[in-house]
C-alpha cells in the first residue's frame, strides 16, 4: 500500500483595512509601525532622551500600558484564529476531550486577561519596586494561588495581596469572584485527560519563544526572573501545551 500524501501546508496571512481604507497584511501594519516609530526616534533627541529615562525608571505611561494590554489581546485573537484553524486541519486526528481541552485554555486566557488584571490594576502600590515588575508579582501571586496544587481560597489570597499591597476597598468580592470562576474551570480541565497548569521555568535562562512570552515590563533581550502566567498543559501520552507560559524578564547580571 503507498503511503498517503502528505497533508498540505496552510499559510495564514491576517488582513487588515488601513487608515485609508486600503487592505493590508498585519505583518506589513506592524512593520510600518516600527519603522515610524524609529523615524520618530531618529528625529527628535528629545524624545530618544525622554524614553530613555523612562526605561531606566521602569516607568510605563496610562497610554502605552493600554496599548500594551490592546496589543495582547489582539495577539491571544490571533493564537485563536490559528488553533482554530489548526484543529480545522487536524480534526480528524484530535478527540473530543482535545477540543474541550482548547475550550478550556481559552477560559483560561480569558480569566486571567480580563478578571485577574482587572483585580491587580485596582492596587495602588505602596511599595518602592518599580511599577511593572510590581504589577507583574500581583498578577503571578494571584495566578499561583488560582492554579497552583492547592484549590483556591478567597481568604488566603486577600491575605497574600494584602501582605503585598494593601487591598483596594471591595475587593473581597472580586476575589471571592475569581476564586469561585477558577474552581468551576479547575472542575472542567480535570475532566478527562491528565492536565495541569505549568508555572515550572528555569530562572536565569533566556526564554523559549515556542513556549514563553514575555510580560509587559520585561527587559527584551533578559533572562526569565519568575512566571507571571503558568501555562496551560493537557494530554496522556504526548501532553500539548495549549497556552504560552508568561514570564518576567530581567537584564542579566555582568
Amino acid at each position: 500500500m503507498s503511503e498517503p500524501p502528505p497533508a498540505p501546508q496552510l499559510t495564514v496571512e491576517v488582513i487588515l483595512h488601513g487608515p485609508d481604507g486600503v487592505p493590508v497584511a498585519l505583518s506589513a501594519w506592524l512593520t510600518g509601525i516600527q519603522q515610524q516609530l524609529q523615524s520618530l526616534l531618529a528625529a527628535d533627541p528629545g524624545l530618544r532622551a525622554e524614553l530613555a529615562g523612562l526605561r531606566a525608571r521602569d516607568v510605563v505611561p496610562p497610554a502605552v500600558e493600554e496599548l500594551q494590554r490592546r496589543i495582547q489581546a489582539v495577539d491571544h485573537r490571533l493564537n485563536d484564529l490559528l488553533d482554530r484553524i489548526d484543529g480545522a486541519d487536524t480534526a480528524g486526528r484530535r478527540t473530543a476531550q482535545d477540543m474541550a481541552h482548547y475550550e478550556h485554555a481559552n477560559e483560561f486566557r480569558t480569566l486571567v486577561g480580563q478578571k485577574v488584571l482587572m483585580l491587580v490594576r485596582s492596587f495602588r502600590p505602596h511599595s518602592l519596586r518599580p511599577l511593572a515588575r510590581r504589577k507583574a508579582e500581583l498578577v503571578a501571586a494571584v495566578c499561583r494561588e488560582l492554579f497552583d496544587t492547592d484549590p483556591p481560597d478567597p481568604r488566603r489570597l486577600a491575605a497574600r495581596l494584602d501582605d503585598m499591597e494593601q487591598l483596594p476597598e471591595g475587593s473581597e468580592q472580586r476575589i471571592a469572584e475569581l476564586c469561585a470562576a477558577a474552581t468551576a474551570l479547575r472542575a472542567k480541565a480535570g475532566t478527562g485527560q491528565r492536565q495541569h497548569w505549568r508555572f515550572d521555568a528555569r530562572r536565569g535562562a533566556p526564554p523559549d519563544a515556542a513556549t514563553q512570552d514575555l510580560w509587559v515590563g520585561s527587559a527584551d533581550d533578559g533572562v526569565i526572573d519568575f512566571v507571571v502566567v503558568p501555562a496551560y498543559v493537557a494530554g496522556g501520552a504526548e501532553p500539548r501545551q495549549h497556552t504560552q507560559q508568561q514570564v518576567f524578564t530581567v537584564e542579566p547580571r555582568r
